[in-house]
């Protein structure tokens, strides 16, 4: 599978990485895959053989059908130039593909994960449910500009710091909101991230600019699931 971005320098992303967990003292760390973006199979079996932590971030959402292909948080390990090698080596194992950010929480995990299924579900002026591929670092730097003050803070409250890689090999970040929302209790409650048609165009318009090839970033939830 090809795609339209910049090949990641592994040497390069894993430092990026490494001078980022020093940044997150006291917060679980953990690497966010789309796992259909690149040969998952081959890193999963890596992983377990090391003892890294893996999570199906769409385990016990209503996507549970994705299976291995859903997203996946594994955890990053911290300390020393060892585990700068092995972050090295397996983002060296999907580099070509735009398939990998980073993140940091203090929240359980299982918060994490609900809160990135979240982002899995966009419902389109409160009628048309759509699966959105937010994993994949084409579409994530478009998906965290159209997020409101108040969708923005449901993602930041649980989720502390998150970044990635984009096509340019820019670094993007996950920004706080910018003032306080009145309608965050309802919108907590929601269970779909709501969107605009016309904000679901412009990020998906930017985003297939950024990447002419691979998979599309939305699909109909009904009633195929991909």
């Amino acid at each position: 599978m090809e795609f339209a971005v910049d090949v990641l320098i592994p040497e390069a992303v894993a430092a990026q990485i490494v001078q980022w967990q020093s940044e997150q003292e006291g917060l679980s760390q953990w690497l966010l895959v789309d796992a259909m973006l690149v040969d998952f199979a081959r890193i999963q079996a890596t992983m377990r053989k090391r003892g890294w932590s893996i999570h199906n971030v769409l385990e016990h959402s209503r996507f549970a059908a994705f299976g291995d292909m859903a997203p996946h948080l594994i955890g990053l390990p911290t300390g020393d130039a060892h585990a700068q090698t092995q972050i090295r080596q397996l983002i060296a194992s999907g580099a070509a593909a735009p398939a990998f950010s980073w993140l940091a929480s203090s929240q359980p995990m299982e918060k994490v994960c609900q809160t990135l299924a979240y982002l899995a579900m966009v419902q389109v002026d409160g009628d048309m449910e759509l699966h959105c591929r937010f994993a994949g670092t084409r579409i994530l730097p478009e998906l965290w500009r159209v997020l409101t003050d108040s969708q923005r803070r449901r993602v930041t409250q649980n989720i502390a710091s998150w970044g990635c890689l984009g096509c340019q090999r820019g670094r993007y970040d996950v920004q706080p909101p910018s003032g306080h929302d009145a309608g965050v209790g309802s919108w907590r409650a929601a269970s779909e991230f709501p969107c605009s048609a016309n904000e679901l165009s412009r990020s998906r318009d930017d985003a297939g600019h950024k990447a002419a090839c691979g998979p599309v970033a939305v699909h109909r939830v009904k009633p195929y699931l991909c």
